[in-house]
């Protein structure tokens, strides 16, 4: 009596296959949320040193009113917030004048969010002209 040859697979092999593919799958998955959450706060941390820049520039191009620190506050979307109770980052720039010499200044620079976790820290030193920026 022959025995007809069948095709195809076994029962176990296609459970091992679909358990195999579920485990691959996972950590596809989860390799896929963790380079999201990545980037968002990639976008978070340029976007603060962005404004902790250009807050820099504004002092760096009024060298004459100089003030002894600024606050500004901003929404989730980096827009200008006039209320800190409706702020989700908060920039605060010091500005120490050296008496030591002339001219120069520095600049200390922190961005929070609304849990006050610093975002970017930095500090620079700029010589200031006279004359209406550098």
């Amino acid at each position: 009596m022959k025995r007809k040859k069948h095709s195809g697979f076994t029962l176990v092999e296609v459970i091992f296959s679909i358990a195999l593919l579920s485990i691959v799958s996972v950590v596809i998955l989860n390799l896929y949320i963790a380079s999201g959450e990545l980037n968002d706060k990639a976008l978070i941390q340029n976007m603060a040193s962005l404004m902790a820049s250009n807050a820099i520039e504004e002092v760096k191009s009024t060298p004459r009113d100089l003030p002894e620190s600024i606050t500004l506050y901003y929404d989730e979307y980096w827009e200008l917030s006039d209320m800190s109770a409706d702020a989700s980052y908060t920039l605060n720039l010091s500005v120490t004048k050296d008496e030591t010499v002339s001219k120069l200044v520095y600049l200390d620079v922190i961005v929070t969010d609304s849990e006050s976790k610093t975002i970017v820290n930095f500090s620079t030193g700029h010589y200031l002209q006279s004359g209406g920026g550098q």
